[in-house]
């Protein structure tokens, strides 16, 4: 992290696999302080999917998760 004052809000991000090694800033429904919101995968959300399509998207990500044995999904769309 390379914003100064944020240090003490940075957690290990809770939905991504331990080995990448990513973060979060510690928040609730993306409220970090007074003037600090975040959004996205700063915000712990679970894919870009979930950040691009909502918190529908996040709820269906997490299921989908569930059903694959703790491995997270991911759905790009992708022009072949």
């Amino acid at each position: 992290m390379r914003i100064k004052g944020l240090e003490e809000y940075v957690i290990p991000h809770k939905k991504a696999k331990t080995e990448k090694n990513r973060i979060q800033l510690q928040n609730e429904d993306h409220f970090v302080t007074k003037g600090l919101y975040v959004a996205g995968t700063l915000a712990g959300w679970g894919s870009q999917y979930s950040i691009a399509a909502g918190s529908g998207a996040a709820v269906a990500t997490d299921i989908l998760t569930e059903w694959n044995n703790g491995e997270h999904s991911k759905i790009h769309d992708k022009l072949a």
